[in-house]
């Protein structure tokens, strides 16, 4: 899909922190806005402008736009390239310097009882949509298992050319695997490290308060939390396993 399309930004009914959230979104800019569910009030609230919903709309109206109705299976569409190019051109806000034209926004219906949540399947859209560098929006507070299940959504693509990453106002997570990596500081105060799905092993950490080298690091213990970097970024790099990086503020 080109350069011009490869950011998108999930927003989702769930979002801590909002105050802090304007703050950010101010300094950030996505190619594409897609509201799962009740983040379309979210979003309003905000002040971002939708370009394609998706849901089955137990907590919010139901949008106007072009109608895609998904499977409760999995949230497969059955387009082709070239029509998925198309419907994110129609969903897309004209750049200030382009011609003007009406917004046809996607509205991508699932079942009430499906085998996914709303979060889940708004990411597997935006990956099937071209986009390689998702934000998902809120998703960290409230239910617990709804967190849970989101940190399953960084776990589903860790290993691809696809970078997912969830945040709000209090927090930033993503999951890496084996390699190295550098880890910007964003503003949070505190960084943690937590092994998913096993222990990590032969981790490595430079530029932060506690550093570790060849660190193997267990996942029933508390060792990677509350840590700090120290600059303006850190570099982590992991021989076997997955780690959670969390950078994180208090208030």
């Amino acid at each position: 899909m080109g350069s011009h399309t490869s950011s998108c930004l999930v927003v989702t009914a769930r979002v801590d922190g909002r105050d802090r959230i304007r703050e950010q979104i101010a300094q950030q800019q996505w190619d594409f806005v897609l509201c799962a569910d009740g983040g379309q009030l979210v979003a309003d609230e905000l002040g971002l402008t939708p370009d394609a919903y998706i849901g089955d709309y137990d907590s919010s109206p139901r949008p106007q736009g072009r109608y895609y109705y998904l499977s409760a299976a999995s949230a497969v569409l059955s387009l082709d390239a070239p029509e998925r190019e198309q419907l994110v051109r129609d969903g897309r806000q004209p750049q200030d310097d382009a011609p003007k034209h009406e917004k046809s926004p996607a509205v991508f219906v699932l079942p009430a009882e499906k085998a996914m949540t709303d979060s889940e399947a708004a990411v597997d859209v935006a990956v099937q949509l071209g986009f390689s560098d998702i934000a998902l929006l809120g998703g960290l507070g409230g239910r617990f298992d709804h967190t849970l299940g989101n940190l399953a959504i960084l776990a589903k693509y860790v290993d691809s050319p696809v970078n997912v990453r969830i945040f709000d106002g209090f927090n930033s997570v993503e999951m890496v695997g084996v390699g190295t990596y550098t880890v910007m500081q964003r503003g949070f105060r505190y960084f943690g490290v937590l092994p998913y799905g096993g222990s990590a092993v032969g981790v490595t950490m430079r530029g932060v308060k506690y550093e570790v080298a060849d660190f193997d690091f267990s996942d029933s213990s508390t060792r990677g939390v509350s840590n700090e970097i120290v600059g303006e970024l850190a570099t982590l790099s992991v021989r076997a396993g997955r780690l959670l990086l969390v950078c994180s503020r208090d208030e």
